[in-house]
């Protein structure tokens, strides 16, 4: 199918030769995401160059040759792979097309800058993993690119709180925000919010932790106002326990708050600022109060600096630097793997009612999906 992209010893055929050429990119899925998130960054990133776009809507091609008026436009992603010689490509389409556009990518040996989440329940057995071609995947996990997220992680493993014991989750947003262009995310055949946010929460808890769950157990709950959450639990071998509350709401939130033997770790919006609370007191709630208040209004005028706008782009910027130096992506391909085998647990939890064992160990290949194992009952039935 269509023409060799690449070879398949590294990234991409750049390098010294083209390095004052911009890459030719190509970014399939045209929605929301790429027109308010993606566009922004390749106004600010000169090293990358949308020569294709990909979408089957009308609306969404009209779009696109409004904002890459210089931009070939196809209805299929296998028209553009077909007629364009690319050296990566940005996948922002629904989650039920990733499986099929990753493996056709690997067929061409072609660079895949993939959103989250990777497959859905039951794909990754289907996905094409040969080792020539594990290389070409980095998985957006963009919050692992927040400064603010970067602290924390950093404070964690510095201990600045002791030994960690729990941590608590929040994500939740408003999916009509997104408009009409994205209404997958309220379909429950392109994974629900356990897909959608789960995976965002998943890897959030391995960048902190830097520790693999060894239970993982998922359940629905009913929060005020008629909304219904999922609710995930994770207990680990080191006896640290996780809870994460994942929903679609009308108010949108994320929070995080990490307890330790010597005191506890805040972040109330990753938009403000991280706490480190050990002695709580009036002054310290009020310095905390200010900070957040100051840091929130930077970030609310300075629109290029918060999050999903500066991660994205940074994320985008991580992939082409990648590409232009023929290094490994990071995310990667085995942490997209990994998180696909923890949302699958999760997704059996909750259809099973019942706790899931996960492998203690990292895997690396799809193939380490059969050393899940269910077990009855789990660490606190």
């Amino acid at each position: 199918m269509g023409r060799n992209h690449q070879s398949s010893q590294g990234h991409a055929e750049s390098t010294d030769a083209n390095a004052g050429t911009p890459l030719r990119l190509g970014i399939i899925g045209f929605g929301r995401l790429a027109q308010n998130y993606y566009v922004p960054a390749f106004r600010r990133l000169s090293q990358g160059q949308v020569v294709a776009i990909a979408d089957p809507l009308p609306v969404r091609q009209a779009a696109a040759r409004a904002w890459f008026p210089h931009s070939r436009v196809y209805q299929t992603y296998q028209d553009l792979f077909a007629q364009e010689q690319l050296q990566g490509i940005l996948v922002a389409s629904p989650p039920s097309t990733h499986l099929a556009i990753w493996n056709d990518a690997c067929q061409l040996h072609l660079p895949v800058f993939m959103e989250k989440p990777f497959v859905l329940p039951g794909e990754l057995k289907r996905v094409i993993y040969p080792k020539t071609t594990q290389h070409l995947m980095m998985v957006n996990f963009n919050r692992r690119f927040w400064p603010v997220y970067q602290q924390l992680a950093r404070s964690v493993r510095h201990e600045c709180i002791g030994k960690v014991q729990a941590a608590e989750f929040m994500l939740t947003i408003n999916p009509q925000a997104w408009g009409a262009m994205t209404p997958y995310r309220l379909s429950v055949q392109e994974g629900g919010v356990l897909y959608d946010l789960g995976s965002h929460v998943f890897d959030l808890i391995w960048t902190l932790l830097g520790e693999a769950p060894v239970w993982i157990t998922a359940a629905m709950s009913r929060q005020q106002g008629g909304v219904y959450a999922m609710q995930l639990r994770l207990d680990f071998a080191s006896a640290v326990t996780v809870h994460a509350t994942l929903a679609y709401q009308k108010w949108p939130r994320e929070r995080i708050i990490v307890y330790g033997s010597q005191g506890r770790l805040h972040l109330h919006d990753p938009n403000m600022t991280m706490h480190l609370i050990r002695q709580p007191s009036l002054r310290q709630r009020l310095l905390a109060f200010c900070r957040d208040g100051t840091m929130l209004g930077y970030r609310a005028l300075r629109r290029d600096h918060s999050l999903l706008r500066y991660t994205i782009r940074a994320a985008i910027a991580s992939f082409i630097a990648s590409l232009r130096q023929n290094k490994a992506f990071s995310p990667g391909f085995a942490e997209a793997v990994q998180n696909s085998l923890w949302l699958e647990a999760a997704f059996q939890s909750f259809m099973e009612h019942r706790a899931v064992g996960v492998a203690a160990t990292v895997p690396s290949l799809p193939g380490a999906a059969s050393r899940q194992t269910v077990c009855e009952g789990g660490p606190y039935a």
